[in-house]
């Protein structure tokens, strides 16, 4: 988490104004799957003596939606890359970051008897109702009908099962208030808890978060031959009142490293390293000495980003 901080903290400060200008406040579009720990990034932001930041979340499609409406943001953080992909082919926003992963998860009810070895029966299981997120406007709900498509393979004929059978309860621009379900909801613990469900088919993230709030409940990443898994991308919106940050570039040099706010080194500074001409720009964690930071590659993105699973 330290790590993905790290990566988010420095795309905003690239796209912050030249040292010495006012600085505004940051407006956030995030994934609602991002909500815990972008309200823990936006709070470490803020300790490091960053702007204010005012952050909004919800399914990604709906959130991209809404900039393409003329909703102002600085910052889209999604749930996969097709939507900030999107906007930088509009012309909103500028390149596609990936700075994350996440893995999808069967979370069930105690007495649905989910294993690795039942989860498929389980899935098509008349009797077991099975929650999804919505696809085309939540990423989770893309990621659930890959997954039935692999069920396809080893099964024939299960995709139209599951296809017909999946309750697309959460994930569209009104899901949660048609439901009565609170914004900020752990959307796989509230539809189990109150009764809209036996299993949801979610994020691996969520679930570890369900099973916090309610202990009973089983959490099962699917197996290999079902398993997909989920990129994570974000992009600074172009917003009149921010410089536009310099990479990707093939042509022009590696943007400087930011000067982390408030870090104090009382270690010798090291002789900065020779000039290179790969697209490989580091970013590293403000005080540490061990870390190994990301490297950015301003064409394709950062290597090493973590995994929220």
């Amino acid at each position: 988490m330290r790590r993905l901080t790290a990566a988010l903290i420095g795309c905003v400060l690239l796209a912050a104004p030249p040292a010495g200008a006012a600085e505004p406040a940051v407006t956030l579009y995030g994934a609602g799957s991002l909500r815990g720990a972008m309200t823990r990034i936006i709070q470490a932001f803020r300790q490091s003596g960053g702007a204010e930041v005012t952050a909004a979340f919800g399914p990604s499609g709906a959130m991209r939606q809404r900039i393409e409406a003329g909703e102002k943001a600085d910052l889209f953080t999604s749930a996969d890359t097709g939507h900030p992909r999107t906007l930088n082919q509009e012309g909103l926003a500028g390149p596609l970051v990936v700075f994350a992963r996440n893995r999808l998860c069967a979370i069930a009810a105690p007495g649905v008897g989910l294993t690795a070895d039942t989860l498929l029966d389980r899935l098509l299981d008349p009797a077991v109702r099975v929650a999804t997120s919505t696809p085309g406007s939540d990423p989770s709900g893309d990621y659930t009908w890959a997954m039935f498509r692999k069920a396809e393979a080893l099964r024939p004929g299960a995709y139209a099962v599951l296809d017909r059978k999946a309750l697309q309860l959460v994930g569209a621009a009104n899901s949660a208030q048609t439901l009565g379900m609170p914004e900020d909801a752990n959307a796989a613990a509230w539809l189990i808890g109150h009764g809209k469900a036996d299993m949801f088919l979610g994020y691996c993230t969520s679930g570890k978060a369900a099973q916090a709030e309610m202990p009973g409940l089983a959490v099962m990443p699917l197996p290999c031959e079902l398993a997909v898994g989920a990129d994570y991308g974000l992009t600074v919106l172009k917003t009149p009142r921010r410089r536009p940050i310099a990479w990707p570039c093939s042509s022009c040099p590696p943007p400087a490293r930011p000067s982390w706010p408030n870090q104090v080194s009382k270690r010798r500074r090291r002789p900065d390293p020779p000039a290179r001409t790969s697209n490989l720009v580091s970013i590293r964690r403000p005080g540490s000495r061990n870390s190994p930071g990301f490297g950015l590659d301003r064409e394709t993105g950062i290597r090493g980003f973590p995994d929220l699973a």
